[in-house]
């Protein structure tokens, strides 16, 4: 299995990383953070979720 670590450095990272791994053809996507990198990392994207799955581990700081 591939796999590719990206960070996000600044607001909209999230967004744009997610653009560019779907635009790369990558189908698995896990995101790692609180509720502003996942709303950021699927707002007002075009995501066809018949080919691309997405996994979430929550981290937020209101996360328990």
């Amino acid at each position: 299995m591939n796999y590719k670590f990206k960070f996000t450095q600044k607001p909209k990272d999230a967004g744009n990383l997610v653009s560019s791994l779907i635009k790369e053809g990558c189908c698995k996507i896990i995101i790692i953070g609180g509720d502003v990198t996942l709303h950021e990392a699927i707002n007002g994207q075009n995501i066809d979720f018949r080919k691309v799955t997405l996994g979430i581990i929550p981290t937020g700081t209101m996360t328990l």
